[in-house]
C-alpha cells in the first residue's frame, strides 16, 4: 500500500493533519478519515496512519486500524465481520487482496478546496 505514504508525506509538506476519501468494497460505500498518528496521542507501534471507515449509509458504522505500507493493525474477526469477509483457510490471501484493493482508491494529493 505505498499509496499510504505517498499521500502522508504530502499531508505533511502541506502541513494537513487529516483528510478524507472514498473507498468502495464489497458493494458498500465508506468514507475513510485518514489521519497521520504524529497528530494523535496514540502509541505508533511501527505505524504510521490512523484510517477510520464510516459506511456511508448506516454512519455510526465505524472501524478504526492503524496502519502503514504493509498492513493494519485489526481485530481479524472485526475487521471480517465488518467487511463481510467469510473466514477461509487462506485469510492472508484475502487481505493481501484487500490491501491491493484499498490502495487503489488511495489519493496522492488532495483537492486543495
Amino acid at each position: 500500500m505505498n499509496r499510504i505514504n505517498t499521500l502522508l508525506n504530502y499531508l505533511r509538506l502541506h502541513h494537513y493533519h487529516m483528510t478524507s476519501f472514498l473507498f468502495d468494497y464489497k458493494g458498500i460505500h465508506y468514507i475513510v478519515l485518514f489521519e497521520d498518528l504524529n497528530n494523535l496521542s496514540l502509541v505508533n507501534n511501527g505505524f504510521c496512519v490512523l484510517l477510520t471507515f464510516i459506511d456511508t449509509e448506516t454512519e455510526e458504522r465505524k472501524l478504526s486500524v492503524k496502519a502503514n505500507s504493509y498492513h493494519f493493525e485489526f481485530n481479524v474477526r472485526e475487521f471480517r465481520d465488518f467487511f463481510g469477509i467469510a473466514y477461509a483457510e487462506n485469510l492472508g490471501d484475502v487481505f493481501q487482496q484487500f490491501y491491493a484493493r484499498f490502495n487503489n482508491f488511495i489519493p496522492e494529493t488532495i483537492s486543495e478546496h
